[in-house]
């Protein structure tokens, strides 16, 4: 299809494309204009782990079925610095399940409530206030 993000630097053709393949989605597809690109490979693995609720190594064949692979185990996490943003009102990593993967991080964390935000949060460019 050789279409690999979501408001690219190629959207109005990759927009076209993904309309004309899915015709029932455009109205969808037509509602991210203003969203921050967003890789469709990244998008597929989060997808996946939310599916399974774990973190786990990118699956391929994710959607023939092939459901788990190797568990990611996050206290090797041990050297790259992790800043998390959770929404209180984020209805897909939901405020509670954050603090569950919390301590399996072997690192430090920055940990950044955002009060209100949802999932879409920062699908949009953030004002300049926030940063």
């Amino acid at each position: 299809m050789g279409v690999y993000a979501y408001t690219g630097p190629n959207w109005a053709r990759d927009k076209q494309v993904l309309c004309d393949a899915f015709k029932h989605l455009c109205f969808l597809y037509n509602s991210l204009d203003e969203n921050q690109p967003t890789s469709i490979e990244s998008e597929k693995y989060w997808v996946a782990n939310q599916c399974v609720d774990r973190f786990q190594e990118n699956n391929p064949n994710f959607a023939d079925g092939d459901y788990e692979t190797s568990y990611l185990d996050l206290s090797k996490i041990d050297r790259v610095p992790i800043g998390l943003f959770i929404g209180t009102d984020d209805e897909t990593c939901t405020y509670a399940h954050a603090f569950e993967y919390i301590p399996q991080f072997g690192v430090d964390l920055s940990i950044n409530i955002l009060q209100g935000a949802t999932h879409h949060y920062h699908s949009s460019p953030v004002p300049d206030s926030y940063v």
